[in-house]
C-alpha cells in the first residue's frame, strides 16, 4: 500500500462541508436526548430535531454516487470509502490529530501533512487494518484508559470563553477594515488555539486491536459518534 495519500480539496468537497456540520450536530442531540428525562418538557423537541437531522443525512446518503469514492487496488479490486473524518488518536503517550479513512475492506489512520498554498492535501499513512484482522474489545474493556489524561472542564470552558473573546476582536478589526500585524498574530493565536481544543476536548475512548497484536486508541466527542464508527466497522465485516 503506499504510504503517501494525495487528494485534492475539490469543489464538491467544499460543499459537503455543511453536511458535515448537521453530522455534528446530529451526535450532540443523540446525547442530549439520552441524558434529558422523558417527562422534561424539552424531550419531544429533541426528538422531532434529531428525526428531522437524521432523515435529512439518510437523504444526503442515498443520492451520494458511490463511483465518486471508489478506488481500483493494484490486484484490480474496487475498494470504496465508506466513511472517513478527523479523529484524536492517543500515540506515544499524546493526542495526535489523524485523518481516518474507513475503506469496504480496510481501516486507514492518516496524518495530514502540511503543504503550501494551492498545492494538493497529502497525506502520510500511519498504520492501516484490514477489516478481516480488526477486532473489537468489550465496551467495558475500552473505557478503561488509565493513561489518558482527560483535561479539565474549567480549562477547556476558559479556552472556549479566549476563543470567542478573539473571535470578537477579529470582527471588530474586519469591520474597520484593519489588517496590521497585529491581527495576524491575532489570528494565528486564535487557530492555535482552535486546535488545542480540537485536540484536548474529546474523551469517549474507542479501542481497536489488530489479531498481530497491536492495539490503538482514539478519542471521541460523543457515544454516538462512537456507536456510528462501531457500527460502520461491523456491518463491513459481515458482509
Amino acid at each position: 500500500m503506499l504510504t503517501v495519500i494525495s487528494l485534492s480539496l475539490s469543489f464538491v468537497a467544499l460543499l459537503y462541508k455543511p453536511i458535515n456540520r448537521v453530522a455534528r450536530s446530529t451526535n450532540v442531540l443523540q446525547d442530549l436526548l439520552k441524558h434529558t428525562p422523558t417527562d422534561h418538557p424539552d424531550y419531544p423537541l429533541l426528538q422531532d430535531a434529531l428525526r428531522i437531522s437524521q432523515n435529512f443525512l439518510s437523504s444526503i446518503n442515498e443520492d451520494i454516487d458511490p463511483r465518486r469514492t471508489a478506488v481500483t487496488t493494484p490486484k484490480g479490486e474496487n475498494r470504496q470509502l465508506v466513511k472517513d473524518g478527523f479523529l484524536v488518536e492517543v500515540a506515544e503517550g499524546s493526542r495526535k490529530l489523524r485523518h481516518v479513512f474507513l475503506f469496504t475492506d480496510v481501516l486507514l489512520c492518516a496524518k495530514l501533512k502540511k503543504t503550501g498554498v494551492g498545492k494538493n492535501q497529502q497525506y502520510e499513512c500511519k498504520w492501516y487494518i484490514p477489516l478481516a484482522e480488526l477486532v473489537f474489545p468489550s465496551l467495558e474493556e475500552s473505557d478503561l484508559c488509565p493513561h489518558v489524561q482527560a483535561m479539565p472542564d474549567h480549562d477547556l470552558e476558559d479556552m472556549k470563553i479566549k476563543i470567542s473573546s478573539m473571535k470578537s476582536e477579529v470582527q471588530k478589526e474586519k469591520a474597520n477594515k484593519g489588517q496590521s500585524r497585529a491581527m495576524e498574530r491575532l489570528k494565528k493565536k486564535m487557530f492555535d488555539n482552535e486546535f488545542w481544543l480540537l485536540l484536548n476536548s474529546p474523551s469517549i475512548p474507542l479501542r481497536i486491536h489488530n489479531r498481530n497484536g497491536k492495539s490503538y486508541l482514539f478519542l471521541l466527542s460523543s457515544d454516538y459518534e462512537r456507536s456510528e464508527w462501531r457500527e460502520a466497522i461491523q456491518k463491513l465485516q459481515k458482509k
